[in-house]
C-alpha cells in the first residue's frame, strides 16, 4: 500500500474509532450517573468470563483468514461453521460455570447474569467471519457504520433502562444489544454468504497459524482479566467498579489509537510479510507518527483527570481520579506495542508471539501477586512498571525479526515523550492554580496543553508536524468530496 494511502486509511480508522468511542463515552457517562460503582463491579466480573469465552468461540481462525495471502471460499465457509460450533461449546461451559462463580464471589445475582451472558459468544461468532473479511479488504467505512449503529442503539436502550430503574441489568441489555446489532449490520454489509459445508483439510491448514493466535488470545484474555478478578476477590465490588470505570475512561484515547492502528497495521503488514526492508521502514514511520499523536493525549489525560471526573461524573465517582491517572500512565506505550505485535503476527510468527505473551503474562501475574499485599494502589503502580517492562520485551522480540533495536526506536521518539511529559506537568499546574467551574478549567487545560506541545514541536522542527497537515487535508477532502 502506498504511503499516502496507508496514512488515509489510518486517519479513517482513527476517526471512525474515535467517533465510536465518543458515542460510547457519552452514553457511558450518562449511565454512570444513574448507577453505582458496585453495579459496574458486577458487570466487570461477567465481562471477564465472556471475554475468555469469545476467544474460545473463534480460536484464532478469523485472524488466519486476514493473514492468509490467498484465500479460498472453502477456507471462509469452514471457519464460519467451526466458529458456530466452538461458540456453542463456549456458551455451554459459561452457563455451567455460572453457579460456581456466584458462590466464589458470594454474589447470588452473578448466576443469572452469567447465564444470560452465555449467549454473547454465539452472537459474536455469527458475525466474526464477516468482520474478518471487512478487515482483510480494509473496508473501514462499513466497520465505522457498524460500530456507530451498534453503539448508538445499545446506548440509547441501556440509558433508558437505567432511567426506569433496571440497575445493573441496564448494562446487560446494552452489552447484548450491541453484540446483536453489530452482527446484523456486518451481515448486511457483507456480500459473502455461507453454504452448508465444512472441509477439515482447510481447517488443518489454517490451524498452523491460528493455533498460535488462539493460544496467544487465550493467554491475553485470561491474564488481562486476572487483575479485575483479584480486585473483586481481595477488595470490594466498589473498588472493582472504580477500576473498570477508570479503564473505560482511559479507553477514549487508548482505544481510539490502538484499535484503529491495529485494524490497519495487521492487514497492511501482512501484504508486506516477505519484504522485511519495507516493513522496517514502515514500522519506523508508523512508530514516530503514533508517538507524536498519542503521547500528549494519554499524558494529558493524566494531567486533566481530576477536572475531567469533576466535570462529567457525579460525586460518588471522585475516588476514581487516582485510578484513572495510574491506568493512563500504564497505557503510554500501547500504540507502539500494537504496531510491534502486528508485525510479528503479519510475518506469520504466531509461535514467537505466543512465547512473547507467555513471558509478559507471567511477569504481570508475579507482580500482581506480590503487590496485592500493598492494597489496590500498590497493584496499580505495579501495573505501570510491568507495562513499561512489556514494551522492552516487545522491542527485543521484534528486533530479532527486522533488526530495529528498541534503543533505535527510542532515539526516534524520545523527543515526543519528553515534550508530552513537560506539557502534562503544565496542564496539571493549570488545573491546580485555577479556581473556576470544572468545565472552564478543563477547556483552559486543553488549550494550554495543545499550545505548549505544538510550540515545542515547532521549536524542535519535528518532521511529524506534516502528519497534522495530512490529517486536515484528508478530513477536508472527505467532507467536501462530491
Amino acid at each position: 500500500m502506498a504511503r499516502n494511502g496507508a496514512q488515509l486509511y489510518v486517519i479513517w480508522a482513527t476517526t471512525s474509532r474515535f467517533a465510536e468511542i465518543v458515542v460510547q463515552f457519552v452514553f457511558g457517562i450518562l449511565t454512570a450517573r444513574l448507577l453505582s460503582p458496585d453495579d459496574y463491579g458486577l458487570i466487570g466480573i461477567v465481562a471477564v468470563v465472556t471475554a475468555i469465552a469469545k476467544v474460545f468461540s473463534d480460536a484464532g481462525f478469523t485472524q488466519a483468514l486476514v493473514q492468509r495471502r490467498e484465500l479460498k471460499d472453502d477456507d471462509v465457509v469452514s471457519v464460519f461453521w467451526l466458529n458456530i460450533i466452538l461458540s456453542l461449546v463456549a456458551a455451554t461451559v459459561t452457563f455451567a460455570l455460572a453457579r460456581p462463580f456466584s458462590f466464589y464471589f458470594a454474589r447470588p445475582e452473578l448466576e443469572m447474569l452469567l447465564q444470560v451472558f452465555s449467549v454473547v459468544p454465539i452472537v459474536s461468532a455469527i458475525g466474526a467471519v464477516q468482520r474478518g473479511l471487512l478487515l482483510r479488504k480494509l473496508d473501514i467505512k462499513w466497520q465505522f457504520l457498524t460500530a456507530i449503529v451498534a453503539t448508538s442503539i445499545s446506548g440509547v436502550v441501556g440509558l433508558s433502562c437505567a432511567l426506569v430503574g433496571f440497575g445493573f441489568w441496564s448494562l446487560v441489555v446494552s452489552t447484548m444489544l450491541a453484540e446483536t446489532v453489530r452482527s446484523i449490520v456486518l451481515w448486511i454489509g457483507s456480500e459473502w454468504r455461507p453454504t452448508f459445508r465444512i472441509k477439515w483439510r482447510n481447517i488443518r491448514e489454517l490451524w498452523a497459524y491460528s493455533s498460535g493466535m488462539f493460544a496467544t488470545g487465550l493467554l491475553n484474555a485470561c491474564f488481562e482479566n486476572v487483575q479485575p478478578l483479584i480486585i473483586a476477590r481481595s477488595f470490594t465490588m466498589f473498588e472493582l467498579g472504580l477500576y473498570n470505570r477508570a479503564r473505560s475512561l482511559s479507553d477514549l484515547p487508548v482505544g481510539t489509537f490502538s484499535q484503529s492502528i491495529g485494524r490497519i497495521a495487521f492487514p497492511s503488514f501482512s501484504k508486506l510479510q516477505n519484504d522485511l526492508v519495507r516493513i522496517h521502514e514502515a514500522y519506523r514511520t508508523a512508530s514516530r507518527q503514533a508517538a507524536f499523536i498519542f503521547f500528549p493525549l494519554i499524558i494529558g489525560l493524566s494531567g486533566v483527570a481530576s477536572t475531567l471526573i469533576e466535570c462529567v461524573l457525579s460525586k460518588q465517582w471522585l475516588e476514581v481520579i487516582p485510578y484513572l491517572q495510574l491506568i493512563a500512565i500504564s497505557s503510554v506505550m500501547v500504540p507502539l506495542d500494537v504496531i510491534s505485535i502486528s508485525i510479528i503476527k503479519a510475518c506469520g510468527r504466531s509461535d514467537r508471539l505466543f512465547w512473547l505473551e507467555c513471558s509478559k503474562r507471567v511477569l504481570m501475574l508475579c507482580a500482581l501477586l506480590f503487590s496485592v499485599r500493598f492494597g489496590i494502589f500498590g497493584m496499580l503502580i505495579a501495573h505501570v512498571l510491568v507495562a513499561f517492562a512489556w514494551h522492552v520485551l516487545n522491542g527485543l522480540f521484534l528486533s530479532a525479526l527486522i533488526d530495529y533495536p528498541i534503543a533505535r526506536l527510542w532515539s526516534d521518539v524520545w523527543r515526543h515523550f519528553a515534550s508530552a511529559c513537560f506539557m502534562g506537568v503544565i496542564v496539571w499546574l493549570v488545573g491546580e492554580c485555577l479556581e473556576y467551574p470544572p468545565f472552564l478549567v478543563m477547556c483552559a487545560q486543553a488549550s494550554v496543553g495543545v499550545t505548549v506541545y505544538l510550540i515545542l514541536a515547532v521549536v524542535a522542527r519535528t518532521p511529524e508536524l506534516a502528519l497534522l497537515r495530512d490529517i486536515v487535508l484528508a478530513v477536508k477532502g472527505f467532507v467536501f468530496r462530491r
